[in-house]
């Protein structure tokens, strides 16, 4: 039997053709986009295809702009670069950070990390819900899988403003959905009002949820996504999730 990869990318194999563990290199032209990898198994008796869908990724680039000296009754103007397609910038202060998951400093392939958890579907070699490349990615869930935060402690920090940055990559279907919610002190799960509930094909979003209410001394709050896909074409991306006061 031979293995043999192919791709649709302007990028190519650069290492390990004809085995099980190549290397995709990249074409310059590819960031931001999507590569179908195909594998054929060519044997005696009959042939035998699986794709890999891989996104890439662009390498974001963040320039704050020149040293500033002012006096404390002024203000100044920042000069941060304006971020490349694909990427998104935002200027936080740490003061104001209550808490953060980036995912970057999760392990390769992980389904739950310090401070969160991953629910709701068994993997298998097309089905998955884990950690790629410092990103959360669902692709061919078949049915609903849920990431969850633990109990995040937001007392003296009211009111509470959350943001989490989603991404769609591939084709999704009408029926396939990213749905983002929030729960205070274990009660009921509230859709974040911008951007909570995303089906179909719709791109790169920020879900956002403001002046939370009902948050008092000692209160926590969770984070909660609801994915749902069907199709081994599909996939999610949650690169960031931050509340902030």
């Amino acid at each position: 039997m031979t293995l043999t990869w192919t791709e649709n990318g302007s990028g190519s194999i650069t290492a390990g053709q004809g085995t099980l563990t190549p290397t995709y290199t990249p074409g310059a032209a590819e960031a931001n986009a999507t590569v179908t990898l195909t594998l054929t198994a060519t044997g005696a008796c009959a042939n035998a295809t699986d794709t890999k869908l891989l996104y890439v990724d662009r390498t974001p680039v963040a320039t704050v702009g020149p040293l500033q000296e002012i006096c404390n009754n002024t203000t100044a103007t920042l000069s941060g670069n304006a971020p490349a397609a694909g990427t998104f910038g935002e200027w936080t202060f740490i003061n104001n950070l209550v808490w953060q998951e980036t995912f970057s400093e999760s392990p390769q392939y992980a389904t739950s990390g310090t401070g969160w958890t991953t629910s709701g579907i068994t993997p298998d070699s097309d089905t998955y819900f884990m950690v790629e490349s410092g990103r959360i990615v669902g692709r061919d869930l078949d049915g609903q899988a849920v990431w969850t935060s633990d109990p995040i402690t937001i007392t003296s920090v009211s009111p509470v403003n959350i943001s989490v940055y989603l991404q769609e990559g591939g084709s999704l279907e009408n029926d396939d959905y990213i749905r983002v919610y929030y729960s205070i002190n274990g009660g009921a799960e509230t859709l974040f009002p911008v951007n909570g509930n995303n089906n179909n094909d719709f791109g790169t979003r920020t879900a956002t949820a403001t002046n939370i209410s009902g948050i008092s001394r000692g209160s926590s709050y969770d984070a909660i996504m609801m994915h749902r896909m069907n199709t081994t074409t599909d996939n999610i991306v949650v690169r960031q999730v931050v509340p902030e006061r």
